[in-house]
């Protein structure tokens, strides 16, 4: 199961984009890795994965065999399930970089709305559950930040234990003996 988001020129997809325009911008700017017409992005610290298919698609929404393989209709993002919470926000910025720089619509396949491109505020209008799209992936310094916090609590936790060990020791074992 993935969460996915097209972007096209309208609902049949009647405008295309020449590949060889669009890869530059995939490749240098946003830094997708793969070849054409498949695209991902993966940081694995941040735990942030998606993929992006360039495509030609019928009126039906149907992915034909484009014989030149230079223009492209649709372009699909497709987050899996299990990296959704790390890369929504990731995916839905590099959809919105992407709709502005062809000048096309970013469509929610699971709402089946059209989804806003103000990227400064990320306000994705026409969308009834805007927390979950917009769940903030934690930076590198707040994943840190976090770790240390978790080390210093079983730190912590540990040094009570041994202090509790220790009294246990004196009062049952060390005590008795010394009387």
């Amino acid at each position: 199961m993935s969460y996915d988001i097209t972007i096209h020129s309208d609902q049949r997809s009647r405008e295309s984009i020449s590949l060889e325009s669009l890869i530059p911008f995939l490749e240098k700017e946003l830094q997708l890795v793969g070849q054409a017409p498949n695209y991902h992005l993966e940081r694995k610290v941040e735990n942030i994965y998606f993929d992006i298919d360039v495509c030609k698609v019928d009126e039906e929404g149907d992915i034909i065999e484009n014989e030149n393989g230079n223009n492209v209709n649709q372009i699909k993002i497709h987050i899996p399930a299990a990296f959704f919470d790390t890369s929504n926000k990731v995916a839905l910025t590099t959809a919105i970089k992407i709709a502005e720089k062809i000048n096309w619509q970013i469509y929610d396949e699971q709402t089946g709305e059209y989804l806003g491109k103000d990227i400064d505020g990320l306000d994705i209008s026409n969308h009834e559950d805007l927390e979950n799209v917009l769940n903030l992936p934690l930076s590198k310094n707040k994943v840190r930040l976090r770790l240390f916090l978790y080390i210093a609590t079983i730190l912590v936790a540990l040094s009570l234990v041994v202090m509790g060990v220790t009294y246990l020791l004196i009062i049952y074992v060390i005590d008795p003996v010394l009387k």
